[in-house]
């Protein structure tokens, strides 16, 4: 699946320019695809301290809180490529 092969690049190109591990910046993007450490928090049903620690590096997130944070990526990956697809669609029909 394209979609998910292009999450997971872009989460270890931000991995290899910020050298973080793999945990706390897939966790990095996820925030910034919902809008930052709180929405993520609230999507991953975590404290936002405990969000920050697995961020931090401190603790390493449990493989689930991981999958969906992975999952979030792909969701919003998938819905820019669509919308840029309607776009496109709706330009070669003008």
């Amino acid at each position: 699946m394209p979609v998910t092969r292009n999450a997971l690049c872009m989460i270890q190109e931000h991995t290899q320019q910020h050298g973080l591990l793999d945990h706390a910046a897939t966790l990095e993007r996820a925030a910034a695809s919902v809008g930052g450490y709180a929405e993520l928090a609230a999507r991953l049903k975590v404290s936002q301290q405990q969000l920050e620690h697995w961020i931090g590096e401190e603790e390493t997130p449990p493989h689930t809180v991981f999958l969906d944070a992975i999952d979030i990526i792909i969701e919003n990956a998938l819905r820019r490529h669509c919308r840029n697809a309607g776009v496109a669609q709706t330009a070669m029909a003008v």
